[in-house]
């Protein structure tokens, strides 16, 4: 709807932004932290406390974030780390930025940073709502929002230090890029706390007006500690929870269409063991973690510790070549998440055409009608047919047989009469009619007889197997993702800075689209499946990550200081070949996501 592409688009300029200042940081950092070569190492450091920092944050945040505010945590921790970087640049030129300073800094920004990200995938999440048409679409832009501002980003960073280096001295402008990173830090969080709105989340309601309740009113002789949310079979629950014996608590049965429990007062670290528990409980993310573990150790690693020196001692590329390739990096990221914008479902574009055509015939027909009430009698119209093919998915799990693309066509119609009926206020009679009357009825019934059978026979396919067009995409993808490592291994043996340069963006450009399917993947299943519990499984999630990328850059760097820069690099030519191998094998070990018995 148009409110939710409004909020979408908000918060998607405000993360554009964000990296835009992530690229000042980036460029800056290395001569900052290493002006030497024999400070080279403290690179690695640098990126270890931060991750080190990210990590220990995870632990402990996303059980806050799942009791607090969303909108509220980003708005905060983009302000801390605002502050935080905006004193580098002080610190600098009051001669007191040593490395241990600026790792503090980092550390606290990182902190921070982890609070963000875990409040921003909730964000995410709130924002496309059950919508899984679009998921794929809205990873897609945003993923292309933050490769453009990753192509520009280190150009403008470059020419920025450049010329504050060259009225202010050495090292001036690489400060000052953290004043820029300030700056789009601050700027981000004022527009989310003047523009954003995020959508309302009922049970994040329900907590705080329960809470406020119980605040005024106690639980009886036990000592009241706040208000979580569970599970209890397939509903969602509010857990009050109480300093005591919950048994003693007085708490309603019910408030605001959710059950009521008393249980005894959880801690943080047990909410984050539930977080991995729910992880490791479920099949898709257990296997999805499992499976990319060797990547995630091997990529930042490679281009933080592995990628410089290959540039340097085999290229013998100039200052200005890593820049080249980051820029290679978001260009093929770009470009890729791009055309997973393009790969529509058919069932959800199925009546695209007939829609348009029926919010012209409707508004030539009703003046009235303004521009709010036509669209929605549109999407009641658009809606339909990929109702009719869940409720037939769902029902072919106990009867499989076939369906006509004549029932098909009177479903379709049916259902987009009682969308329209709710839409504007009409009964099922009249809405039918006002599709007789406009010809939409007439398009819904030609769409079904000639593309009908061949999805009917599609759908009913996949149902039996329990696939649909997301897993769909997140098999072909990653099998696009293990050709992209096969390219990645091929880059460091390439001769020359710019044919390296161009299959790391052949690779970035075949890896992009699996993480677009895959992130839409782990937004259904986590959305889906376990709401009350996103923030504890997505910090989960990032702290498993943020240790095997920690471990991965600290192994790399020691290598590289141990062994010949071309013995390393064929070794990781090696892991890169098993990570392909690894996505090549996992749609047939991940998917369907619920089998059959």
């Amino acid at each position: 709807d148009e409110d939710r592409n409004r909020q979408f688009w908000i918060y998607t300029a405000g993360q554009g932004l964000l990296m835009l200042g992530v690229n000042f940081h980036y460029t800056a950092l290395p001569s900052l932290v290493a002006p030497t070569k024999a400070d080279s190492a403290k690179i690695g450091y640098n990126r270890a406390i931060n991750w080190g920092s990210q990590a220990a944050s995870s632990l402990v945040t996303g059980p806050i974030i799942d009791r607090t505010s969303t909108q509220g945590a980003i708005i905060w921790t983009n302000l801390i780390r605002s502050g935080l970087m905006f004193l580098v640049p002080i610190l600098f030129f009051r001669g007191h930025l040593g490395f241990a300073v600026f790792a503090t800094l980092i550390a606290a920004a990182g902190f921070a940073q982890m609070a963000n990200m875990t409040a921003g995938a909730v964000a995410f999440n709130r924002i496309l709502a059950g919508d899984e048409g679009h998921y794929n679409r809205a990873n897609a832009v945003s993923t292309v929002v933050l490769n453009v501002a990753g192509v520009i980003g280190p150009l403008l960073a470059g020419s920025f230090i450049a010329l504050v280096d060259a009225r202010m001295g050495p090292l001036a402008g690489n400060a000052m890029a953290y004043a820029v990173y300030g700056l789009t830090l601050l700027a981000c969080a004022v527009g989310y706390a003047f523009f954003l709105r995020l959508p309302r989340d009922e049970m994040m309601a329900a907590r705080r007006g329960l809470d406020a309740r119980l605040k005024r009113e106690g639980v009886g002789p036990v000592r009241y500690a706040g208000v979580a949310a569970g599970r209890m079979g397939d509903r969602s629950v509010l857990l009050v929870e109480v300093a005591g014996d919950p048994a003693a608590a007085v708490v309603p049965a019910e408030f605001e269409g959710f059950p009521v429990m008393a249980v005894a007062r959880r801690r943080a670290f047990s909410e984050v063991v539930e977080g991995f528990r729910v992880i490791w409980s479920d099949r898709f993310l257990r296997l999805s973690l499992i499976l990319t573990t060797l990547a995630v150790m091997s990529g930042d690693a490679l281009l933080f510790a592995a990628l410089p020196r290959f540039i340097e001692d085999v290229l013998k590329g100039g200052a200005g070549s890593m820049g080249l390739f980051f820029a290679a990096t978001a260009l093929g990221a770009g470009v890729g998440s791009g055309l997973m914008a393009f790969a529509r479902d058919p069932e959800q574009m199925a009546l695209a055409p007939a829609a348009r055509a029926f919010r012209g015939s409707l508004a030539a027909r009703e003046p009235g009608l303004d521009g709010d009430a036509l669209e929605a009698a549109a999407e009641s119209l658009r809606a339909a047919a990929p109702a009719v093919f869940a409720r037939y998915r769902a029902s072919w799990g106990s009867d499989p047989s076939p369906r006509s693309t004549s029932g098909l066509a009177e479903d379709v119609v049916a259902d987009a009469a009682r969308g329209l009926g709710r839409a504007l206020g009409r009964s099922e009679a009249d809405a039918a009619a006002i599709l007789e009357a406009t010809g939409a009825s007439r398009d819904a019934r030609a769409w079904c007889e000639r593309r009908g059978a061949k999805l009917l026979a599609r759908a009913r396919a996949e149902a039996l197997k329990g696939m649909d067009h997301l897993q769909r995409q997140g098999r072909w993808t990653s099998w696009a993702r293990g050709l992209s490592w096969l390219a990645y291994a091929g880059l460091f043996f390439a001769g020359s800075v710019r044919g390296a340069a161009a299959l790391l963006l052949v690779s970035a450009l075949l890896g992009a689209p699996a993480l677009v399917a895959w992130g839409s993947l782990t937004t259904k299943v986590v959305r889906g499946s376990y709401p009350e519990s996103q923030a504890r499984i997505y910090s989960a999630l990032f702290f498993y990550q943020l240790v095997v990328s920690i471990v991965g850059v600290l192994f790399y760097g020691w290598m590289m200081a141990l062994l010949p820069t071309m013995t390393v690099l064929t070794m990781a030519g090696q892991v890169l070949v098993v990570c392909a191998l690894l996505d090549f094998l996992a749609p047939a070990v991940v998917f369907p996501i619920k089998r059959r018995p």
